[in-house]
């Protein structure tokens, strides 16, 4: 099948670019194939920067994962944070890692030197121009982060190819910073959570014994597992929600972008995972980063319902024992009163601490002796004070299983994530369609390449 030169100042854009550029013919003087211009060879290469969508794409998530370890070692070390206030710090760690990235994007030659060790190919095998292999409408230069550079003869449709790039990269520096707000909310209240449960095990461990520490680490991970449990249940039920049929928008048919096995029409549980965006991807040539699936954050906050509900309930109780006998013995007869009292308020089934407070007093008896008898007087009292421990009881686990369900219903950040990305992976879709509609204007361009293979 016989292949399209390439003609100078014809159209380049990158498969992860969101800017276009030109080829630049320097290598040769000699051969023109299209109003003038001259053929493109191996050894010719393209003016300008492609404005990289990885490096805004990798910044945004740089700046997610920063965010998210200066709250893990502000709480590590002892410091606080809130909940709302590690979300602001993750938006906005994402979004200036973006900036960044969008800037080292527009470094002057960045995108020559990250394509410096690659070559156009493939290259006509057998056809070369002043000794050097010609360039196919086919040829790409590999560049150092996945992308390629690819040819377009036409200025449309290299426009509304970029444009395809750029309003996906735009969509998914939105979700990022999103997730980036949810991740870090996410690992504030786990770890909050999670120090103030070791915190609660040790104490009851040095205050009660093994035996407490135990059933309440115990019950601690028995709750924990049943949060993640109902979690992954309630988004399993959003998702078969989500997971209805869903038109375009434009005509209301949804045919627009039917090709079958390849493009079928999304339904909104598509829309939120972000088949539009895997669609972009495939028509661009694209491999696109790994973007994290901060949405799955959320069950682990959502698992940490220990953090405002599963505290040890103590009390405090205290025992006195008192006890006065006093005697008269006599010869003919003896005379005793007892005088007991006791007061008790620890639960029988609760653990009492190790070491509680304990005051005795046993003051020696007293005793007096006449011709008519001997006088004994005896006192003991004995008074402890401490904590004690009690189990779980019907009314907690009515509130904790309350605060579980809850707390496994979707945090308002994750529905925003969700209709974020319904919504834009819906309009992206638009650009799809007038992509599609510009190669037409490739097609004509390319016809007007008069100077076949078989006329050199």
């Amino acid at each position: 099948m016989s292949q399209l030169y390439v003609p100078d100042k014809v159209f380049l854009v990158c498969s992860d670019g969101m800017k276009k550029s030109q080829l630049k013919v320097t290598s040769q003087t000699t051969i023109k194939i299209v109003n003038g211009k001259l053929a493109g060879t191996i050894n010719d290469r393209f003016e300008g920067n492609f404005f990289c969508a990885k490096m805004v794409i990798a910044g945004a998530i740089l700046g997610a994962i920063a965010a998210a370890l200066f709250v893990a070692a502000t709480i590590l070390s002892g410091g606080t944070i809130g909940i709302a206030a590690a979300a602001a710090v993750g938006a906005t760690a994402a979004a200036g890692g973006a900036v960044v990235g969008g800037l080292a994007a527009l470094m002057p030659s960045i995108c020559s030197m990250l394509t410096s060790g690659g070559q156009w190919i493939p290259v006509h095998p057998r056809v070369m121009f002043e000794g050097q292999k010609a360039l196919i409408e086919q040829s790409k230069i590999p560049c150092f982060l996945g992308g390629n550079v690819m040819i377009f003869y036409s200025e449309a449709a290299a426009d509304e190819f970029t444009d395809l790039v750029l309003d996906k990269t735009l969509v998914q520096v939105g979700g990022i910073i999103l997730g980036s707000a949810l991740l870090s909310s996410a690992v504030a209240t786990v770890l909050t959570a999670g120090s103030g449960f070791l915190a609660n095990t040790k104490l009851l461990y040095s205050t009660f014994g093994s035996k407490a520490a135990f059933l309440y680490a115990g019950e601690g991970a028995a709750w924990l597992g049943l949060g993640y449990g109902a979690s992954k249940s309630v988004d399993a039920i959003k998702g078969g929600g989500f997971d209805v049929p869903f038109t375009d928008g434009l005509t209301g048919d949804g045919k627009d972008f039917h090709v079958p096995g390849v493009y079928e029409a999304f339904g909104l549980n598509d829309y939120a995972e972000g088949k539009t965006i895997e669609e972009i991807d495939r028509i661009t040539q694209s491999t696109g980063p790994q973007i994290p699936k901060f949405g799955d954050s959320d069950p682990y906050a959502d698992a940490a319902s220990i953090k405002d509900n599963y505290n040890p309930r103590t009390s405090e109780y205290e025992i006195w024992e008192h006890r006065q006998e006093a005697g008269l013995y006599t010869r003919d007869a003896n005379i005793t009163e007892s005088n007991p009292q006791y007061t008790n308020t620890s639960d029988p089934r609760a653990i009492r601490e190790l070491n509680p407070q304990v005051l005795t007093d046993s003051p020696n008896p007293t005793h007096m002796s006449d011709v008519s008898g001997t006088y004994v007087d005896r006192v003991e009292s004995r008074y402890e004070t401490g904590q004690q421990l009690h189990g779980t009881n019907i009314g907690d686990l009515k509130t904790r299983g309350l605060e579980t369900m809850k707390n496994a219903w979707p945090s308002p950040l994750e529905w925003a994530i969700d209709v974020y990305n319904i919504g834009m992976n819906w309009l992206l879709e638009k650009p799809i369609e007038e992509y599609k509609e510009s190669l037409k204007e490739e097609a004509n361009a390319k016809a007007k390449i008069t100077v076949m293979e078989k006329q050199i």
